[in-house]
């Protein structure tokens, strides 16, 4: 009888979960396996939201997606600022995370900003929550071909990360960012309206750096500040600044200890193959 009982539980909770998870991964998994294109996600999200926490739920779901159907998903969690004032402030919050969502929401031409908000490629925007809306966006772009590809080798000099990048095109009006992310990372609440919540973030975004690129290059991100250990990842995106269209994006995990990693892209290589000068630039910083 036990024995039935444990069947009938396992059969019920096979149902559930290919009911509950095949569609996300047959409609992004299956049909984009052998995508063209990539998908990066911005998520803008509050430790001082209530709405807040689903949306990063589903977030580790698009990690794991692109994880188990090797699709190129590129998750960034920006956390801003405007929340604080309910009594609990967010230490990843920066007001640069903050001015980028309401260059956004300008462009968009929204009334204001809000939480969670999701875009992908700086194209379309929702609220973090809508899940199912927000899985078709990621499919749309997987299905898309890369306007430009970004490659990039980076190295550890002392405090800083230096990164030598190279795009296969360039675009007027245009900027190349790079991220430094924190994989993973939990943080009690204890005030405001998460209060006494454990949330667990993914890919939070630490630092930003941006430059008007060429097609070689180089950056610069001091890394002094940040704890020498593993579980970061550098994530670098090229984007237009009229339309905000993202034409490019890569990323790597990094370790504060590791050796220099060099990142391919899937596409073809550099229309300007034989470029060997890689001119220095200074980057206007963001998220210190």
């Amino acid at each position: 009888m036990n024995r039935i009982k444990c069947l009938q539980i396992s059969l019920i909770f096979l149902v559930l979960f290919n009911t509950t998870f095949s569609p996300l991964f047959a409609s992004i998994g299956r049909a984009y396996g052998k995508s063209k294109g990539f998908a990066l996600v911005e998520l803008y999200t509050s430790e001082g939201c209530k709405s807040c926490p689903k949306a990063e739920k589903y977030l580790n779901e698009y990690l794991n997606i692109a994880r188990q159907s090797n699709v190129d998903i590129i998750c960034l969690s920006f956390h801003v600022n405007y929340w604080d004032y309910l009594g609990w402030n967010d230490k990843n919050a920066k007001p640069e995370f903050t001015n980028r969502q309401i260059n956004y929401g300008q462009h968009f031409d929204s009334n204001g900003v809000f939480t969670p908000q999701v875009i992908v490629n700086g194209q379309e925007t929702y609220v973090g929550t809508l899940r199912k809306k927000i899985k078709k966006s990621i499919g749309r772009a997987l299905g898309r071909k890369n306007k430009s590809n970004l490659n990039f080798t980076f190295s550890k000099e002392s405090d800083n990360i230096v990164i030598d990048y190279k795009l296969s095109k360039i675009y007027d009006d245009s900027r190349l960012y790079m991220a430094i992310v924190k994989g993973r990372e939990s943080v009690e609440i204890t005030n405001g309206e998460n209060k006494g919540k454990l949330l667990n973030h993914r890919n939070v975004v630490k630092k930003m750096v941006d430059i008007k690129p060429n097609k070689m290059g180089k950056l610069i991100i001091s890394t002094k500040w940040l704890p020498k250990i593993s579980g970061y990842s550098l994530i670098g995106f090229y984007q237009s600044t009229e339309t905000r269209e993202i034409f490019a994006a890569n990323q790597v995990d990094v370790s504060l200890y590791e050796k220099p990693i060099s990142v391919e892209s899937k596409d073809e290589e550099s229309e300007d193959s034989d470029d060997k000068k890689i001119p220095n630039f200074s980057a206007s910083i963001i998220g210190l």
